[in-house]
C-alpha cells in the first residue's frame, strides 16, 4: 500500500544506488544515483513500457532528461496509468 501522501504519478525507490540515466535503457549514460526511500515524480513513460518499463523524471533544474527504471525489483510506482508515452531525445 502507498505510504506516501501523494496522488501525483510517482516512483518510490526500493534499493540503494539506483542509477538515473540520460535515456530509457541500460545503454544510456548514468547521470547520478538515488537511494532507498526516495520518492520521485514521474512525468511520462517510455514507448516500450510494457516490455521494458522506464519513467522520465525531473530532479535537476537543467535540461537533461533523467530516466529511472520501472523494474519492480527496484521501484514501486503509483498513479502512472495515465502518463503519456515519450521517446528519448
Amino acid at each position: 500500500m502507498n505510504s506516501f501522501p501523494t496522488r501525483l504519478p510517482s516512483v518510490e525507490v526500493l534499493v540503494n544506488g539506483l542509477r538515473i540515466r540520460e535515456g530509457p535503457g541500460l545503454h544510456f549514460p548514468v547521470l547520478y544515483a538515488v537511494h532507498k526511500g526516495e520518492l520521485l515524480v514521474a512525468q511520462s513513460k517510455n514507448m516500450d513500457f510494457e516490455n521494458d518499463p522506464w519513467f522520465l523524471i525531473k530532479v535537476r533544474s537543467d535540461n537533461t532528461e533523467e530516466w529511472i527504471s520501472g523494474d519492480t525489483r527496484y521501484v514501486r510506482y503509483y498513479n502512472v496509468e495515465r502518463l503519456s508515452f515519450r521517446k528519448a531525445r
